[in-house]
């Protein structure tokens, strides 16, 4: 959490989808204010476990990443 890249934003992106917005905008969002923002592979992983139990359409990973990692503009 110390850099604000993974941790904090994956419960910043919960706590979207919670009030209804979809994950890949909720993840837009968040690189809009922050783009350092990366969740890895295991904290999509448990992102999209919290959305199924949810009944919230995960996005597929494809199409979380090229969000996820396109490097922030200098």
């Amino acid at each position: 959490c110390e850099h604000g890249i993974g941790r904090a934003p994956t419960l910043a992106l919960c706590l979207m989808c919670d009030a209804g917005v979809s994950p890949l905008e909720a993840l837009r969002r968040l690189k809009a204010v922050r783009p350092r923002v990366s969740p890895s592979v295991a904290q999509y992983e448990g992102f999209a476990a919290w959305l199924r139990e949810r009944e919230i359409e995960v996005p597929h990973f494809d199409d979380f990443a090229a969000i996820a990692y396109h490097p922030p503009a200098d």
